[in-house]
């Protein structure tokens, strides 16, 4: 079945679903991206936040990691949060001097992967981190799983959570 998310004349975009099915994450672009949540079967949707980029549900279905706009800029560091979408309460996951980009959790909840990179911004590292107590490890316990000479990106775990998919330009081609 087909359901509309939002009929407005914003554009929407980054449609995410919910481990469980159960729901639908996505942003209203504009002057100032806005995130909503509504029931995967259809119904109205809720905003959850504004001024941020949606990146990932939690495996439990119960958050997603955001990012808000403009926070590099400001402080220098890439920061991600888990908004925990029944109270809205917001948990730092993340605090880097790096590049940090492209975080999702692993099926378990207790892995996050993410790409990392340093100017001049030609080649990137994947890493996957422990993620215990509602953060994630500091730097020195991150695990680098890819780190390439050229640009990789997107980490995306298996179902099974047993691999990590990347893409890679190790050979001047995008490649999965």
């Amino acid at each position: 079945n087909e359901l509309p998310f939002k009929a407005t004349s914003v554009p929407e975009a980054r449609p995410l679903i919910a481990p469980d099915q159960s729901q639908v994450v996505f942003s209203e672009l504009g002057e100032r991206p806005t995130a909503y949540v509504m029931p995967a079967n259809g119904g109205l949707a809720q905003e959850v936040c504004a001024g941020q980029i949606i990146w990932s549900w939690s495996a439990d279905s119960r958050g997603i990691i955001i990012e808000p706009l403009g926070e590099v800029a400001a402080t220098g560091r890439t920061v991600f949060y888990l908004l925990d979408l029944s109270t809205r309460r917001r948990i730092t996951l993340l605090n880097s001097s790096l590049g940090v980009f492209q975080p999702s959790f692993s099926v378990d909840n207790r892995w996050i992967a993410f790409g990392a990179t340093r100017p001049p911004f030609s080649t990137s590292v994947l890493f996957i981190a422990p993620y215990r107590s509602g953060s994630v490890a500091a730097e020195n316990d991150w695990i680098s799983v890819a780190d390439d000479s050229a640009w990789v990106d997107k980490p995306r775990w298996s179902p099974d959570g047993n691999l990590l998919y990347f893409v890679s330009q190790r050979d001047g081609f995008v490649c999965l």
